[in-house]
């Protein structure tokens, strides 16, 4: 009897081996199972994070890349604004300095005995562009010399002929304020013809600036 006992308690620890045994063997494969899953997560978010890594990369560098660009065009167009105000700068500056030294010029040759021909000239060319008539000539007081009763009549005998109007020339009671030159007025109008250097030098200002910024360009 004692040793069906014994049999039997041999028995149920060989049992309980094997069912320990078979328990700690699923535990370790399902271990396995779960360190082998962690493992390929680990993998898969170790992978997608590189590639994140590498797009925010990219993408930084792009918007690097942009931004430089930008930079770059916003420096060269200040760059190219700067240069043409400095163009502008320096075309003005010439073009007040041609003017000036204009007048200067002009003033000197109206002391000259040349410029009685030209007053004569320029009051002929103010008559025709009135196209005749009753006409007055406003002139400095040192041109009164030049200009006087007889000068006027061959003067007002020239402008007849050239516009079939018949001309009459006199001189204006009002004074010049001018280098030189002369304006031609109606004497019972408005219309007046001004043919001082000023007005003329202004009337080739055009002209000046057109052949400075050619000068500006070629150097």
């Amino acid at each position: 009897m004692a040793d069906d006992n014994v049999e039997v308690a041999v028995s149920a620890d060989a049992g309980l081996a094997r069912i320990k045994h078979e328990l700690e063997k699923d535990a370790q494969l399902e271990l396995q199972e779960i360190e082998d899953q962690v493992q390929k997560e680990k993998k898969t978010i170790l992978e997608n994070a590189k590639r994140e890594a590498e797009s925010i990369k990219q993408r930084l560098v792009m918007e690097a890349k942009k931004k430089a660009e930008t930079r770059k065009k916003q420096e060269l167009s200040r760059v190219r604004q700067q240069a043409n105000m400095d163009f502008l700068s320096t075309q003005e500056s010439l073009i007040n300095s041609a003017l000036e030294e204009a007048k200067a010029a002009l003033a000197s040759y109206a002391n000259t005995t040349e410029y009685a021909e030209t007053l004569k000239k320029l009051i002929i060319e103010s008559g025709l562009a009135l196209n005749g008539g009753d006409l007055e000539v406003v002139i400095r007081s040192q041109d009164k010399n030049i200009v006087s009763s007889q000068v006027l009549k061959e003067l007002a005998k020239e402008i007849t002929k050239q516009t079939g109007t018949e001309t009459t020339l006199a001189v204006a009671k009002e004074e010049l304020s001018s280098i030189g030159g002369v304006i031609v007025k109606e004497t019972f109008g408005a219309i007046e013809a001004d043919n001082t250097f000023e007005s003329r030098l202004e009337r080739r200002m055009d002209d000046i600036r057109v052949e400075i910024s050619r000068l500006l360009v070629q150097e």
